[in-house]
């Protein structure tokens, strides 16, 4: 499997509950897809207009497919995008708990065993207002589909486990 066939299988996955917008340009990154999700959850009593209380998920997805290796340094600028933007990417209001921010980094080319170790080992987490307003997780994936390799952080595994079910199917 190529990336092209990746990313278009990828997105056929996806696509029932992401808004999907492709070339996009986030701040100073450049990426070849963006997925938004967004969820509202209320609970009322006996009218909608009644409404108890209510809440938001959400999920951004930032798929890059790079022509080289992964490094070091390109992880270090999506932390460093993360950190830097997470205000921007992710609106809060009275209502949002929390939201997932994942990159999917996909790639033909190796990669070396401390370049896989940093991705395993890549957290992000901010909560808002001490948690009152919700927080954000970071999560990373790279994928090889030439060879069938997947690596994700601890928090990246559910998106790892759709990604392996495409991997199957070719």
């Amino acid at each position: 499997m190529d990336n092209n066939e990746f990313l278009h299988e990828f997105v056929n996955k996806i696509e029932g509950n992401f808004d999907i917008e492709y070339n996009q340009k986030v701040f100073d990154m450049d990426f070849d897809m963006t997925a938004t999700f967004n969820q509202r959850s209320a609970k009322y009593m006996f009218l909608k207009k009644a409404e108890v209380y209510a809440f938001k998920n959400h999920e951004y997805i930032f798929y890059k497919e790079l022509n080289g290796k992964l490094t070091i340094d390109y992880l270090n600028d999506v932390k460093e995008f993360l950190k830097k933007n997470v205000d921007e990417i992710v609106h809060i209001d009275e209502e949002h708990m929390s939201s997932a921010v994942t990159f999917v980094i996909c790639s033909n080319h190796t990669v070396d065993k401390d370049v896989i170790r940093l991705v395993k080992r890549f957290k992000f987490y901010r909560s808002f207002s001490f948690g009152f307003k919700g927080w954000v997780n970071g999560k990373i994936v790279f994928v090889n589909p030439a060879y069938k390799i997947i690596v994700t952080n601890r928090l990246g595994k559910d998106v790892g486990r759709i990604i392996s079910g495409i991997m199957e199917i070719k």
